[in-house]
């Protein structure tokens, strides 16, 4: 069965974070929210909500599907998935 995969969707946020040169702290701080929140998104502790995925997205400089191509399983179910948070992301920058 394919699925969305949070603890690759944790590690890619870690990675982008790192290769950005920004700490968890920093992060948090964008965001508005704390760094352990931070932590347990990266180690995929929580369920993470589309608008966190946005935030964390604009606070790296990155598109929100760059997180959503590195961490599904499946293209068909990939593509769905983009298509929303394409049209999402559309409506939410008006």
């Amino acid at each position: 069965m394919s699925k969305f995969d949070l603890k690759k969707l944790g590690k890619n946020i870690r990675d982008i974070r790192k290769s950005k040169n920004l700490s968890q702290e920093k992060l948090a701080e964008l965001i508005k929210k704390t760094r352990n929140y931070i932590g347990m998104i990266e180690r995929a502790e929580i369920n993470i909500p589309a608008s966190v995925i946005f935030d964390i997205a604009k606070a790296l400089n990155v598109s929100p599907k760059v997180f959503l191509i590195l961490s599904f399983n499946n293209v068909s179910y990939m593509n769905i998935l983009i298509s929303i948070y394409s049209l999402l992301f559309k409506y939410a920058t008006k």
